[in-house]
């Protein structure tokens, strides 16, 4: 439902506009995948320089799954973001295809 919204109001937007709340978009979930990657590394480094105890692994490897579990919709929405930019790219070439005619 508030997809469809935010989807509606792009539409409405200048194809100029979509592109720049595309790319600000696009840089935020690529800063949340890469926090989300250096946080999953760390946390196995620490745990593995530790010598932990076999609970302190299980506990780790939980932590892991959620955090990869948490970049599975940012995954998707990058692609999606990425989608919506070449289409607004390509908008901008037929306008201007059409401006220089």
């Amino acid at each position: 439902m508030a997809d469809d919204f935010i989807l509606d109001s792009l539409s409405d937007m200048d194809p100029y506009d979509r592109e720049e709340r595309c790319r600000k978009t696009i840089r935020t979930l690529l800063k949340a995948i890469i926090m989300r990657i250096a946080a999953g590394v760390l946390l196995a480094v620490a745990v593995i320089r530790a010598n932990a105890a076999p609970i302190a692994l299980a506990l780790t490897g939980f932590a892991l799954l959620l955090i990869l579990s948490g970049l599975l919709p940012l995954v998707r929405e990058l692609k999606k973001q990425r989608g919506i930019l070449k289409e607004c790219l390509s908008q901008q070439e037929e306008a201007e295809k059409i401006e220089h005619s």
